[in-house]
């Protein structure tokens, strides 16, 4: 279905003077049927081999776990080998740079970038505006009150990926990010979203109806910024919001902050949060669903109060079901993969490398008892918010959401999948879109 533009392509009032050039209407339409992945002869049997890929990496991972792939592609499956991958991005690169240029119609952003000094800069201004003191004082207690109002107001039957995780997750975009998203074009902004997060992050081979998707959603949210930043500079409520904080930082002079930047960075922080927390949440509690004992041990978290607990048992789910099961990188010069072992690979330059952190954190070479449940793990076994220089930026707003969203869920003992199709998981692509949830009221 089309999704139009509304009202970020409005004009601006006349009697207002600020720098930025009139909005634009996009020059794409928006489809979400471009997001799927269900078309085609082989679309059910590919996704059954990828929700069946677990007994295929544990063989690959003893007899072959550096695969060289068709297409100059080389899969690894060994947590010292996807770590070596991931750590070492002066060989092995972001490969999607040009993609994020697209998508913000100029600028690079950390998402896409390699080290350096470009790199190093928008870092330091990034975390000088998402400040991790930020948590406790406004993204904590904002997403536990949306949530507990969101699961309240659905009285007993709840669809979590759209209703509760994505909702909350644009809610904290609009009040801790500052950003102006209209209640009535609040899903339309985070599938615009979701299409471009696809297309960098889900999309080694370049699928044209994603970039397509992607184009178009990203000529929407840049819109939508671009409004909301020029409304903030021209109306500004004396909000303490990351928008704010970045519109003060390049009036005090901040080295090549335009007006372009600030909503680069805003762009790669709203793609890197609200469709990555969407899957992570909507397939920890698919999980958690089908697995009792991880249930109760989660609730009885939120029963106790015990928000880190509770952390420990998400992070734990997503280790056993990644939202990010398959991160990818270039190899920039030819290089020896494992070298000194026996599986020693030579990798050429030019090669696509899949690294399969589902798999790493899965090698019981490296972690202990993998396939078993246990949030008391140490952090260092689980590749969940990645590894290396591209670890998560936005880490600590990530865990906030999807602990409060469970927690106001799971506050509720009788958590169940609705009865029939409504009950399963549904996606758009790679996208949770539906899981219908009941529960005592």
């Amino acid at each position: 279905m089309a999704v139009g533009a509304t009202r970020v392509a409005r004009a601006f009032e006349p009697e207002l003077t600020e720098p930025f050039k009139p909005v634009a209407a996009p020059e794409h339409d928006f489809d979400l049927e471009d997001l799927r992945t269900d078309k085609g002869p082989f679309a059910k049997l590919k996704a059954w081999v990828l929700d069946h890929l677990n007994g295929p990496y544990a063989v690959l991972r003893t007899v072959w776990p550096i695969v060289h792939l068709p297409g100059q592609k080389a899969l690894v499956t060994r947590w010292d080998d996807v770590t070596e991958v991931l750590g070492h991005d002066k060989i092995f690169r972001i490969s999607f740079g040009d993609k994020v240029k697209l998508l913000n119609d100029g600028p690079n952003f950390l998402l896409g970038m390699d080290d350096g000094p470009d790199y190093r800069r928008q870092h330091r201004q990034v975390m000088a505006a998402f400040r991790r003191d930020d948590i406790d004082r406004a993204v904590r207690p904002l997403a536990a009150r949306r949530a507990a109002e969101i699961v309240e107001a659905a009285r007993g039957r709840l669809d979590a990926p759209q209703d509760l995780f994505m909702r909350v997750a644009v809610d904290v975009c609009r009040d801790y990010y500052g950003l102006q998203i209209d209640d009535d074009e609040w899903l339309s902004f985070a599938w615009w979203s979701c299409a471009m997060n696809t297309y960098l992050f889900a999309d080694p081979g370049d699928n044209p109806a994603f970039r397509r998707a992607a184009v178009a959603g990203a000529e929407r949210i840049r819109a939508a910024i671009d409004a909301s930043i020029a409304r903030a500079r021209t109306r500004p409520d004396g909000r303490d919001t990351v928008q704010a904080r970045l519109i003060d930082m390049q009036a005090r002079g901040a080295e090549g902050l335009t007006d372009e930047m600030i909503r680069t960075y805003l762009v790669g922080m709203v793609i890197g949060f609200v469709p990555t927390n969407t899957v992570a949440c909507g397939l920890a509690l698919d999980h958690m669903l089908d697995d009792p004992a991880i249930l109760g041990t989660a609730q009885d978290a939120v029963a106790a109060g015990d928000d880190d607990l509770l952390r420990r048992c998400l992070l734990e789910t997503l280790r056993l079901r990644p939202a990010v099961p398959l991160p990818f990188r270039r190899c920039g010069e030819d290089y020896m993969l494992a070298a000194g072992t026996p599986r020693a690979t030579h990798i050429r330059a030019g090669t696509m490398i899949l690294s399969a952190a589902q798999s790493a954190m899965r090698d019981g070479r490296h972690v202990k008892d993998p396939t078993k449940f246990d949030p008391a793990r140490p952090a260092t076994d689980s590749l969940v918010f990645g590894y290396g220089l591209h670890w998560c930026t936005g880490v600590f707003i990530a865990e906030a959401h999807l602990v409060q969203t469970f927690k106001a869920l799971l506050a509720h003992r009788e958590v169940t999948r609705a009865l029939g199709k409504a009950g399963k998981l549904e996606t758009l692509g790679f996208v949770p879109r539906h899981l219908t949830v009941e529960y005592a009221v």
